[in-house]
């Protein structure tokens, strides 16, 4: 008889056990494949074949996220099924937010910066979740119902058995060489998944948009706490030449006291060993006709803030438009970056593209902090004896501007640490003007500026203190309301710039100066529909929203220079430095003086390119 109720006493478990075990596997697995496909559909509007990924690695989470649950005593798997649906519903949440304020996702690596993202921008934090409010509340869902199911005691009450433990990491290798298999038969897709997996050099909105949001976590993790080993950067068709060459510095932009063969003995790190084999290999630029045409001249880099030459005018920016086209045009230029005005600023100034991978523990501005940085033009115009100093008309400390800027040679000024402006959002460019061109206009030597403007900043309404300042004077333009107040606030651009011009030549320096803009990153804060109303035609997203200005303004050239060649935001130093007639070794920039000999390419920062013949996007794998 005992024996019979024992028997009868598993027999009613094992199915309780069974029903806990497939209610908890369906709950993970659902909750995990909707946070994907929600995510997805939200950010990035569209599904395509590889949706497939992002729905294969959810159930593998969900699998196991079962799993483990499985295994602990009732209360701790209350606690960890809280805390797994928590952790993947709040990551969720803040790529969807972070997506709507930047245009980009956010890569692990920038989590610290979340509490100085949110004070710095939290009102656009808070529009961006209004904004979203129906698909903040959509993913909130898989949480709400744990809380329902929880509250209700109807969770599952047994511990998972051995077998169906088992069971379960059975599925997880089931699923996980099926979604190995689908990637290697797919390798001949233009975007190879596999490929998109297994590499560091992928970025977040690629791994997010073709993988899918949990494992793209798991990779950045993977990458920043075992970073792999590098090999140093290919040499492309071109660029290579004989190892070992002497250059002459008469003829080559080189500095002839580098000897990189020499170098690569001095060390036993292969990376660094790699790096010296490269630049043994490449092959400088040369010295053109344009080499010192500017010798001597002060200098004065804008790097202006979500600006697009879209909102130029004759009549409303009649300075811009001046300047914009006179000069040194540069025809075909594209700027390198859709987001992240550290990545653009970045670029600009050191000549480099940042580090875009999973491998990365913090920003490339940060990183570069402590380090020489011998070709910034702080640093090497402060060695050809002139001022250098650097302004911004926001909070120094956002981006750690107040360490990396004087580590580029600069005398750095930001809003409250030099500079005393009216405290409003965003700051004031002309204010910013108007406190520091005394700063250098009377210098007996040659000076070099460089301004981070704040002005043109999202978002665009009329709670803007810019677009308010200037909302009068765009209410006449054919344009919806985002547009106008985009177009207003950057009015005080276009004053900060009519009031340096005319200091300058009250100065009678106007003449022997060059003036260089170029924006950080195009306007993220437009959708698509309004960059198309902007423009007035529907734009390619993959390229001609990059299509931008590098100005260069030189008053006292007697004609205009048009380039046509393609170019983007890392080639603009070795161009100044270049004109400038400044020494440099063009081997350690990946940017290319544009007047040089040679071929040339527009590099956007997802590796897509453009040539005058040619282009190739890495969002399609499609030339």
């Amino acid at each position: 008889m005992k024996q019979n109720r024992e028997t009868n006493q598993k027999e009613t478990q094992n199915p309780t056990k069974r029903s806990d075990f497939l209610r908890r596997m369906l709950f993970f697995c659902g909750c995990s494949v909707y946070l994907e496909l929600c995510l997805h559909v939200c950010i990035f509007r569209a599904v395509d074949l590889h949706i497939v990924y992002p729905v294969l690695f959810g159930l593998m989470t969900g699998v196991a996220c079962a799993l483990v649950v499985g295994l602990l005593p009732r209360i701790g798997r209350h606690i960890l099924a809280v805390l797994l649906v928590v952790g993947q519903t709040l990551l969720a949440e803040i790529q969807l937010v972070y997506s709507s304020v930047f245009g980009n996702l956010m890569p692990i690596s920038q989590l610290r910066m979340g509490g100085g993202v949110i004070t710095e921008f939290w009102e656009q934090t808070i529009y961006a979740i209004r904004q979203n409010l129906l698909a903040v509340l959509l993913l909130l869902l898989p949480l709400v119902l744990l809380i329902v199911v929880l509250a209700r005691k109807r969770a599952p009450r047994s511990r998972a058995s051995w077998r169906m433990t088992g069971l379960a990491a059975g599925i997880l290798v089931l699923l996980g060489g099926l979604t190995y298999g689908l990637m290697n038969l797919a390798c001949s897709h233009p975007i190879p998944a596999w490929r998109l997996f297994r590499e560091a050099g992928t970025s977040t909105d690629q791994s997010y948009r073709h993988l899918g949001m949990t494992v793209s976590t798991v990779q950045e993790l993977r990458y920043l706490l075992f970073p792999s080993s590098s090999t140093g950067p290919a040499l492309l068709p071109g660029e290579t030449d004989e190892i070992g060459v002497a250059y002459d510095v008469k003829t080559w932009n080189v500095d002839p006291t580098l000897d990189f063969l020499a170098l690569e003995k001095t060390t036993e790190d292969p990376a660094l060993q790699a790096l010296d084999r490269y630049f043994a290999a490449k092959k400088p630029t040369a010295k053109n006709e344009k080499t010192g045409l500017l010798q001597g001249y002060n200098v004065i880099e804008i790097c202006a803030e979500s600006f697009s030459p879209l909102l130029v005018s004759q009549e409303l920016t009649p300075t811009l438009y001046r300047m914009l086209h006179s000069g040194i045009v540069f025809d075909h230029f594209y700027g390198c970056f859709n987001s992240m005005t550290t990545n653009g600023e970045y670029t600009f100034c050191l000549g480099l593209m940042p580090d875009m991978t999973r491998e990365k523990s913090d920003s490339s501005f940060d990183e570069s902090v402590g380090h020489y940085l011998p070709f910034c033009l702080g640093t090497c115009l402060k060695d050809y004896g002139y001022t250098t100093l650097a302004y911004h008309n926001n909070n120094g400390e956002f981006y750690n501007r107040s360490r990396t800027h004087p580590n580029m040679g600069y005398t750095f000024y930001s809003q409250g640490d030099g500079l005393s402006l009216t405290p409003q959002r965003p700051g004031s460019d002309l204010e910013m003007m108007e406190q520091s061109v005394d700063d250098y206009l009377n210098s007996d030597t040659p000076f070099h500026a460089y301004y981070m403007t704040y002005s043109g900043h999202y978002q665009y309404n009329w709670n803007n203190a810019m677009s308010a300042k200037h909302q009068a004077e765009v209410l006449h333009l054919p344009y919806s309301e985002k547009i106008q107040a985009y177009i207003a606030c950057n009015l005080d651009l276009e004053q900060a710039l009519a009031y340096l011009e005319q200091r300058l030549e009250q100065a009678g320096k106007l003449d022997n100066t060059l003036i260089v803009l170029t924006n950080d990153h195009y306007p993220y804060g437009l959708t698509a529909e309004e960059y198309d109303e902007l423009a007035g035609h529907p734009v390619d997203t993959q390229f001609e929203r990059y299509h931008n200005s590098f100005m260069c303004y030189v008053p006292g050239l007697h004609e205009t220079i048009h380039v046509e060649e393609y170019c983007s935001t890392m080639d603009i130093l070795p161009t100044v430095l270049n004109l400038l007639g400044v020494q440099y070794d063009s081997r350690l920039l990946p940017g290319t003086d544009v007047f040089a000999p040679g071929r040339h390419a527009a590099l956007l920062f997802n590796g897509s390119f453009l040539t005058e013949s040619f282009r190739f996007s890495t969002e399609t794998g499609l030339a």
